[in-house]
């Protein structure tokens, strides 16, 4: 069911699934090679990272063609499968691949793959651990081409496709919802970046007494940096807002959590809010803010 949903969601989009595995080539080409047969299989589009380190070698440099593939393969991606192996965070390539990701606001499924005795759990790659979300393995033994079980790889297409659900649920709903309550309430709206979730609502007969306000309809839990650290790049770019809201979906946070969110942000007041209080913000003509000091 979670498959049916997910591919049916990706193809209401208009677009095929686009699936990028980024893996270090020390240890973990097995794995990618057979993940990206099963996907393919399965009628994904897979994009199987190039950029293979050998012993500290890597054949490709920055501005090189095929790394301009890699981003642009970014880019055009629906969601970045990790292969989390013991030499992955070695890998500037990978770090990389999780900062230009991030940096997409592109989904990341971290595929964790440790020792039967390693009592960490979770991605090697610290800004991933904030998602709460990665798929448990214990690291294949030998030098086999085909590591990972039949059930091992139904279960990482069960993650998966359950993610990208998911997040299209997320980004059709939230920025509905959302331009539903400005507008009911005579704001403008207009997207700045649809992929970015980024939109503006004005109000006001002229410049002198309007209320713009720059809302950002995030994917993630407000708790996930790489989201947070866009919006703030953002807005740095964008035209003067009166208002900067970053609105999540899921459960609402507690209180002492939403304020060490916003003890922990930087740069331009943001202010971080569940879409279901957006309503009350605004009829309050924004004099109460959640998060506000």
């Amino acid at each position: 069911m979670n498959r049916v949903g997910g591919m049916l969601g990706l193809l209401m989009q208009g677009r095929n699934t686009k699936i990028f595995i980024s893996y270090r080539a020390t240890d973990g080409t097995a794995i990618a090679n057979q993940l990206y047969d099963h996907l393919q299989s399965i009628g994904h589009q897979v994009f199987l990272d190039e950029a293979k380190e050998i012993d500290g070698y890597t054949k490709i440099l920055p501005g090189n063609p095929v790394q301009n593939d890699i981003d642009d393969a970014l880019e055009k991606s629906n969601l970045l499968l990790l292969i989390d192996t013991p030499a992955a965070p070695d890998s500037r390539w990978m770090v990389r691949e999780v900062e230009t990701a991030g940096s997409l606001l592109l989904p990341i499924l971290p595929l964790c793959f440790r020792d039967k005795n390693d009592p960490k759990q979770g991605p090697r790659f610290r800004s991933l651990l904030a998602l709460q979300r990665w798929v448990p393995f214990e690291r294949p033994g030998g030098t086999t081409r085909r590591p990972l079980s039949a059930e091992q790889l139904d279960k990482i297409v069960v993650e998966a496709e359950k993610y990208l659900c998911e997040i299209f649920q997320r980004k059709c709903r939230v920025p509905f919802l959302v331009e539903k309550e400005f507008v009911s309430r005579g704001f403008a709206w207009s997207v700045l970046d649809q992929r970015l979730l980024m939109f503006t609502s004005s109000k006001g007969g002229n410049w002198r007494v309007s209320t713009k306000v720059l809302s950002h309809c995030s994917l993630f839990d407000p708790s996930y940096g790489p989201a947070m650290k866009r919006f703030s790049s953002y807005l740095k770019e964008a035209r003067r807002h009166n208002y900067s809201l970053f609105l999540y979906d899921g459960e609402l946070l507690p209180e002492p959590e939403l304020q060490q969110l916003v003890d922990e942000k930087e740069g331009d007041a943001i202010f971080i809010l569940h879409h279901q209080e957006l309503a009350a913000l605004i009829d309050s003509n924004f004099t109460i803010l959640p998060g506000a000091a």
